[in-house]
């Protein structure tokens, strides 16, 4: 069983994004042998951005478009996530959740863009909208 907590490093300690939910894991693992492992990189997008992407750019260019949510958020991934296949192999698309925060802002600023030379339809950015506490996650 594995459980992951996510952090930063401050002035030689670690500050856990969300403790309270790791003392919970302690507590419930009382008495038990557990290992730590220690990982270090980029941040995957962040909750802050997967809502604002389906709740604000996904929603708003699904009624825009007449897609549903899940159809918009397929077809931004297969405009702007492609992979394109090797040899015989098919195309293929980079799901969201598997990129960074840095690479997620480019790909929002990429829809952005796209969206206003292709309909003249402008998407407010993170910080000029109400951002919804709760979207769906289709990846």
């Amino acid at each position: 069983m594995k459980s992951t907590y996510s952090g930063k490093v401050v002035k030689g300690r670690l500050v856990l994004y969300n403790e309270e939910m790791l003392k919970a894991k302690i507590a419930i693992l009382e008495g038990k042998d557990v290992w730590l492992t220690l990982e270090w990189g980029e941040r995957q997008r962040s909750s802050e951005q997967n809502r604002y992407y389906f709740g604000v750019v996904v929603r708003m260019l699904a009624d825009e478009t007449g897609y549903n949510l899940e159809e918009m958020h397929e077809a931004l991934k297969w405009l702007f996530l492609k992979i394109p296949g090797e040899n015989s192999k098919p195309d293929s698309v980079k799901s969201t959740a598997d990129l960074t925060t840095t690479e997620f802002e480019q790909y929002l600023a990429d829809i952005r863009e796209w969206s206003l030379v292709k309909f003249n339809f402008n998407i407010p950015k993170p910080n000029e909208v109400e951002i919804p506490e709760y979207c769906p996650d289709f990846n």
